[in-house]
């Protein structure tokens, strides 16, 4: 203890001397101020009173301004954007959707999925059903609500949560004579990645949400009813459970959840119900022995069924709106993923394409050891293919510009990509006076497979070559698993030799 003491004694002067320098700045400044305030004042009051008043209103604003700043500064307020009311896509949007879909289909991409949308689209405009989503997380009681709503929907209801793991359409007429279809849909963040995208899928296709919860919000809720908000339709908030809670309790959690929901600037409507179902309970028997039973739990959703009846009795237009605009949305969403999932696969074919011609243009080389990339024929057309491929509109000045700078980065680099390749060489013997030729076509695999694939990095993830990043990449994949890519691409290489080889002797 006496040795921590002393240690500690040195650094408690320190802090005692800046404490009292640092006090002594502060007295000094405060000196100043008031000697200047002080003579500022002796100074204002030699003028007429019109100016003091003025000096005195303009510090004032300033003051205020400067307070003003601070607070919205440190304050706490959404920055959330405030979302759009949706409007149902025009018939040229959809006819645009649809010449997509047909250029699409044209180029070999596989565009089922996203007509697919559009058919069900068609299918429930027709049939005019109206299709409510039920979402939530497990064990919010979602099969019970669905029982209470429809009770001869006959959903499985399980206590220990999680029991709905495919999605289910429940059908009825309701009193306005409609076509109700209820989908219950699996619990988020719990069932894996595949249910929740085809939740959320429901949920762009439905007319109304309804968003069961049985306590205040987590984070994970909070996003997933971010999310929701976003996509522009009738949502509802149930507060589930009632029957768990006194009635300060409940009224509390609807606050909790408003204010939540306020700040998502989106007119949300809360209601609180009891889905019923079943309870466990401890019953205590004459003779004192306990047993605990389950008992059931009558439903009390009057007022969800109020909120509902408002948004069912809006005008059919209307309602069809968000319904549209969800599903074309959607189909969209699809189409671009198809389109990246084509452009990815082909790209591949094109970088290995083009791997192969270098590979075979060293090989056939008269001088061992051209510098194909340098020469830039083959670097310059795989660029303008990708391009074409992403329909990046590029300039051949601007590519040729590339791919000079391209081969300035291997320079430095090639002797390291010959070693590798001479090293990796050494497993295929017999390979004769085609050695300088193999060497270098293992080495310029390497080059165009990286350079290939930084290009489709960047065309992917901007929608543009973007050269100083697309370099980076290029170098990055360069030295990824140089020896193991070098093994693969001398297989290639010989079998393009023993190719020539073939074709040499059959001339003779």
């Amino acid at each position: 203890m006496a040795i921590k003491s002393s240690r500690s004694k040195p650094i408690r002067l320190l802090l005692g001397l800046l404490t009292l320098l640092g006090t002594g700045v502060l007295l000094l400044i405060l000196l100043i101020l008031t000697e200047t305030a002080l003579t500022v004042w002796e100074l204002i009051q030699s003028y007429p009173i019109g100016f003091i008043v003025l000096y005195t209103v303009l510090i004032a604003l300033v003051a205020g301004t400067g307070f003003y700043i601070t607070w919205r500064l440190f304050s706490r307020r959404s920055h959330k954007p405030k979302i759009k009311s949706p409007k149902a896509p025009s018939v040229e949007d959809q006819q645009l959707i649809q010449e997509q879909l047909q250029q699409a289909h044209e180029k070999g991409i596989d565009v089922y999925q996203a007509r697919k949308e559009i058919a069900e689209l068609k299918r429930r405009q027709e049939s005019q059903e109206i299709h409510i989503a039920l979402f939530g997380t497990i064990s919010a009681g979602k099969s019970s609500l669905v029982n209470a709503l429809h009770p001869d929907a006959q959903a499985q209801v399980d206590p220990r949560g999680g029991t709905t793991t495919t999605i289910t359409h429940y059908k009825w007429h309701n009193d306005l004579n409609q076509n109700i279809i209820l989908t219950d849909l699996p619990g988020l963040n719990v069932v894996g990645q595949r249910h929740n995208d085809i939740a959320r899928e429901e949920a762009y296709r439905s007319l109304v949400i309804i968003y069961l919860c049985d306590s205040d919000l987590t984070r994970d809720q909070y996003q997933e009813l971010e999310e929701l908000c976003e996509l522009n339709k009738p949502i509802i908030v149930v507060l589930n459970k009632i029957d768990l809670y006194s009635d300060t309790e409940v009224n509390q959690l609807k606050q909790r959840l408003q204010q939540h929901l306020s700040e998502l600037n989106q007119s949300v409507d809360v209601v609180s119900i009891s889905a019923g179902g079943q309870k466990e309970v401890k019953k205590i028997y004459a003779n004192g022995q306990e047993q605990w039973v389950e008992r059931e739990i009558p439903p009390n959703i009057e007022s969800l069924n109020k909120v509902l009846h408002k948004y069912l009795k809006q005008s059919r237009e209307k309602m069809q709106q968000s319904q549209d605009a969800g599903f074309y949305r959607l189909a969209s969403q699809k189409l671009q993923t198809a389109t990246k999932e084509y452009r990815q696969q082909e790209a591949s074919k094109l970088v290995k394409q083009y791997s192969k011609y270098a590979m075979t243009g060293a090989v056939a080389a008269v001088t061992p050891g051209t510098d194909i990339l340098i020469q830039g024929y083959l670097g310059i057309n795989l660029v303008k293919a990708l391009c074409k491929l992403y329909d990046v509109p590029v300039k051949d000045l601007d590519v040729k510009q590339f791919i000079d700078i391209a081969s300035k980065h291997i320079r430095t680099k090639l002797p390291m990509i010959l070693a590798i390749s001479g090293n990796v060489l050494k497993a295929f013997p017999g390979i004769g006076t085609v050695t300088g030729g193999a060497l270098h076509a293992v080495a310029y695999g390497l080059i165009f497979e990286s350079l290939g694939k930084a290009v489709t990095e960047s065309l992917d993830r901007y929608g543009e070559l973007q050269p100083n990043q697309t370099l980076n990449a290029f170098e990055e994949n360069l030295r990824e698993d140089m020896e193991i890519r070098a093994r693969q691409i001398a297989r290639m290489a010989m079998e393009s030799i023993v190719s020539q080889r073939t074709k040499s002797n059959d001339g003779t």
